[in-house]
């Protein structure tokens, strides 16, 4: 009887053998497709992060070019603003100036009138 059992554990054994080679062959395939995966992915992301950059970067130079464009035609309304202000203060002061002048006459006048 033993020379029967010696065959069958040889079997079982290489059965094993053979088994435990597949699963150490399915782990290093799996790696190797885990680690093609990740690269592709990276590179993809990579990619998509380049052209999300690029994107950003052009619509942040439209919104650049929108606010300048505000910004001078603001400032050139508010310079008109302050231009028509100043004229507004000459007009007022040159209008006082000559409300002291006709003032003044009136003073004179005033004071021959008083004498006369």
């Amino acid at each position: 009887m033993p020379t029967k059992k010696q065959p069958l554990e040889l079997n079982t054994i290489a059965k094993i053998e053979s088994f435990i080679k597949k699963m150490w062959l399915a782990n290093l395939g799996l790696c190797s497709q885990s680690i093609n995966e990740i690269q592709s992915r990276y590179e993809k992301l990579s990619d998509e992060s380049k052209r999300l950059f690029d994107e950003l970067v052009s619509k942040g130079e439209s919104v650049e070019a929108g606010a300048k464009k505000t910004f001078d035609g603001n400032r050139d309304r508010l310079e008109k603003r302050i231009e028509d202000l100043k004229n507004r203060l000459k007009v007022k002061s040159s209008f006082s100036s000559r409300i002291d002048e006709v003032s003044a006459k009136l003073d004179k006048l005033s004071e021959a009138v008083d004498k006369a």
